[in-house]
């Protein structure tokens, strides 16, 4: 059953007491990493539990992100659990996290993608963790067919290329949580040539409202 505004806030709260989801809030807020804060970041991140809409951004959401200032909208409509809003939570965060403090362009196709692999390698991926490490494959490819999927959403046509490009490096990048030049050189040292996102200039000051979680009904 779909969950009240004030059963989503609550677990909201606790969904915080999970380590990730610490570390990436407290990355946002404080803005580490680049020199000129985009709009909306910098600030306490605005966290919100409403219906959402059938159509236009909201629609399929089970949460997205938007800027000005930079938040998160969790859909109670869409939501059933703990374990659902954590998901999102950190799916959305990752967004949040690229966008505010790597400077990730994410209305540009492969720093939608490479954030998409990140974001859904933590969220709806990360059960695949658990895994003996033989199997670490169905993890990757849970994260690639996710990823190409969300990205597709706004890059119909090449958001599978855009993933295919970026994946691995990508899927390695552990930042906040492992700095990105640690994770850059375990990921250069096993891939050889793959390609790097470079942080671009800061990006446009319009309404973020991108990187949407939904639930995957099926493979692209």
């Amino acid at each position: 059953m779909p969950l009240s505004p004030g059963e989503c806030e609550a677990m909201v709260t606790r969904a915080f007491q999970d380590d990730k989801l610490s570390v990436l809030r407290a990355a946002i807020e404080r803005h580490e990493g680049r020199a000129a804060a985009p709009e909306g970041c910098g600030r306490p991140l605005r966290i919100s539990c409403r219906d959402c809409r059938k159509d236009g951004v909201e629609g399929c959401a089970r949460a997205f992100t938007e800027a000005e200032p930079m938040g998160v909208v969790l859909c109670t409509n869409r939501l059933e659990s703990c374990h659902e809003v954590r998901e999102v939570l950190r799916h959305e965060l990752t967004h949040a996290y690229d966008y505010c403090v790597a400077g990730l362009d994410l209305f540009k196709c492969t720093a939608l993608a490479y954030s998409e692999v990140r974001a859904a390698r933590d969220a709806e991926c990360s059960s695949y963790k658990d895994f003996p490490s033989f199997l670490g494959w169905i993890e990757r490819n849970c994260a690639r067919r996710t990823a190409v999927s969300a990205t597709r959403n706004l890059f119909p046509q090449e958001g599978r290329d855009c993933v295919a490009q970026v994946f691995v490096d990508a899927h390695a990048d552990q930042s906040p949580f492992i700095s990105s030049s640690s994770s850059s050189s375990s990921s250069s040292s096993t891939s050889g040539s793959s390609t790097q996102v470079s942080p671009p200039p800061p990006a446009p000051r319009i309404p973020l409202q991108l990187g949407k979680s939904q639930k995957e009904s099926a493979s692209p």
